[in-house]
Formats: structure tokens, sequence, C-alpha cells
């Protein structure tokens, strides 16, 4: 289990957060990298990657104690967030994208990273566990999102 603020990249290689205060002023985010940014509807955290090249991921219909490197066959990977695979094909999100959902936060919902998808190597599911409190009303440094890791591979 791990805790960060919203916004921070975590890279789940090295189970630290980065060096920048803020994902957008953080160019050492690493394809392993995930951050949570804050959305308007509760639960206000969304389950991102850090989108860098190579990199992809899928929201999987699971809890995150029941998934195994046996789901990564049947999951639809996303190059980015607004990847139009990621896209909901009905409802009243149609068209928006999936990871921006929080009914696909946490619960029965796991991402799946793949961090390299040239040599398909480098799978970590992630689960979102729970907010600590709503932003942005927190004092700088006060983690904000308690979540779950582990290696696929």
């Amino acid at each position: 289990m791990a805790t960060v603020n919203f916004e921070t990249c975590f890279d789940l290689a090295t189970g630290k957060k980065t060096e920048g205060d803020r994902w957008d002023d953080d160019p050492s985010c690493p394809a392993t990298g995930i951050k949570f940014p804050y959305g308007g509807d509760a639960p206000h955290a969304r389950t991102w990657w850090s989108e860098n090249q190579g990199t992809s991921a899928a929201l999987v219909n699971k809890p995150f104690s029941a998934i195994t490197a046996a789901d990564m066959a049947g999951a639809t990977f996303c190059n980015h967030i607004n990847d139009p695979r990621c896209s909901a094909t009905s409802g009243p999100r149609k068209g928006r994208t999936t990871f921006d959902d929080p009914a696909r936060v946490g619960g029965d919902w796991t991402m799946i990273l793949q961090s390299d998808t040239i040599s398909k190597v480098g799978f970590y599911k992630v689960g979102f566990i729970s907010e600590l409190a709503k932003y942005p009303t927190y004092l700088p440094g006060q983690p904000r999102v308690n979540f779950q890791y582990a290696k696929l591979d």
C-alpha cells in the first residue's frame, strides 16, 4: 500500500514519488509512473499513468486482489487517456474517457499499466483504496490518496 498527494507522480518500480511537486511540472515521471488527478465527482481520485512513449493502460472490471497476469490477455490497452479505445460507448458518458469515470475507481475496478509496449514487459496492477480529504483544501505535502499496487510479470 502507498499514499500520495493528488497530482503527484509515483513510480511503481521504485515505490517512491518522483521529484516534482505536481504532475505537470515533473519531467522525471517515468514509464512506470502513475498519478491520481482530482476529478469532480466522488471518489475524486482518478487512476492515470505517465503516458510516456511506449506505455499503455487498461481498466479491468475486477477487484485488485483478483487480478492476475492472465487478465492482461482480454484487456483493452490504451496509449493515452483520450485514446478512442478508452471511450464509453453508451450511456451518459458516451464518448468520454473511461479513465475519468468515478464509477471505475476502486471497488471492482483495477488499472493495469504496461510500462513497455515494445518488449511487452513491465506490467503492474493498481487499485484505488481511499481518499483522505478533499482537494485542494489540504496543506502542501500532506498525502491524500491511498492505493495498492503490485508487479504482474
